[in-house]
């Protein structure tokens, strides 16, 4: 006798079965998921490779949160987040080591891929690492959470005010190295050909987009004409973005100091693909600018900066003194948080003989 089988009934049901193997096969090589977002563009300072040098700490305060893809090492230094950070809590994030001889990290911790070396200073927050807490002297106000093992208890120590926790997984708030692909992929996108013209006399360069409507407007100036300028006047109006795309392979910007009419500073991005840079003297409260230099090794060498500066390393003992961010007009704003845990094996083998047996109850039933 055959069974006859209703075939929409069979087409259901096998697709609910390959949808739980699916389920519990695609589990085994699932890469972890985001847990949240960052916004890359809210971090003050962002270096894709180190700040500062073992030999040559940075110097300078940073009145805006801070991350490095590769190792930093500050000296007198001084950091303070207040609100413009990305989630997670901490002032700085990092991909390698952090050191810190003398300084106070205000209003958030640290939170770091290596180790953590604090020989004097203060840090008013948490520390989060994946390696070891090292260092003969400061103070942590805060916790210490570490992938490692405590170090600095072997000499005078680092106080910690709080709980110490030594061989703890490292759970970051998000992918500090993700901040590479991110800023060079926005870099090359924002490097257009210019539909809008400058003019440059007497120091300054003047842009003027006011007449050309609404959306994203790019003008391409050369580094050797900027190294003689003092300023940059921008007119503009509301709902319109400007790049400024800096050609040349080695740039001086100086103490370049940007006056905006109709458009803000948020609005407005200096962009350039330079593999050398040069900050000297900066700007202030109202004449500042954002920076998008991924590629470069920039050397601040002193003064104040309004404004968001992405670097490729940084050297130097320049002030950053907050600003407001830059604002993408379209494209990409995140980068994936910190990963959530990847099920255990043990779960995964479990889904899989979960589709399995539903697999067998239908042959069954045919």
């Amino acid at each position: 006798m055959v069974k006859m089988v209703n075939c929409k009934q069979l087409a259901s049901r096998r697709l609910a079965v390959s949808a739980i193997i699916a389920l519990g096969t695609s589990a085994a090589g699932a890469l972890p998921v985001s847990a949240a977002s960052v916004n890359p563009w809210s971090i003050g300072v962002v270096s894709l490779g180190n700040i500062g040098s073992s030999t040559k700490p940075y110097t300078a305060d940073f009145q805006g949160s801070a991350a490095a893809v590769g190792d930093a090492y500050f000296s007198s230094f001084s950091l303070d987040s207040g609100t413009n950070s990305p989630s997670g809590g901490y002032s700085y994030y990092g991909g390698g080591n952090f050191s810190l001889d003398g300084g106070t990290v205000y209003r958030g911790g640290v939170q770091t891929t290596g180790n953590i070396t604090l020989t004097s200073g203060g840090i008013n927050g948490n520390l989060d690492a994946g390696g070891s807490l090292f260092g003969s002297g400061g103070q942590v106000s805060g916790n210490a959470i570490l992938g490692g093992t405590n170090q600095s208890s072997l000499n005078s120590g680092v106080t910690v005010t709080g709980k110490t926790s030594t061989g703890q997984m490292y759970n970051p708030a998000f992918q500090v190295s993700s901040l590479t692909s991110f800023f060079n992929g926005a870099s090359a996108a924002y490097n257009q050909a210019a539909d809008a013209g400058y003019t440059d006399q007497y120091g300054a360069a003047t842009i003027d987009i006011s007449k050309l409507g609404l959306g994203t407007h790019y003008v391409t100036i050369p580094g050797s004409v900027l190294a003689g300028d003092y300023g940059v006047t921008v007119t503009g109006v509301a709902g319109q973005t400007l790049i400024i795309n800096v050609t040349g392979a080695t740039v001086n910007l100086g103490s370049l100091a940007f006056s905006y009419h109709g458009i803000t500073q948020s609005n407005v991005l200096v962009n350039t693909d330079a593999t050398n840079l040069t900050i000297n003297g900066g700007n202030s409260f109202g004449s500042g600018y954002d920076l998008l230099a991924p590629t470069a090794a920039v050397d601040y060498i002193s003064g104040s900066f309004y404004g968001e500066l992405v670097v490729g390393s940084l050297m130097g003992g320049g002030e950053q003194d907050g600003g407001p961010s830059f604002a993408p007009p379209v494209g990409p704003v995140a980068i994936p948080a910190g990963p959530l845990p990847v099920p255990a094996d043990g779960a995964l083998v479990a889904a899989g003989l979960v589709g399995l047996a539903a697999l067998k109850l239908l042959r069954q039933r045919i």
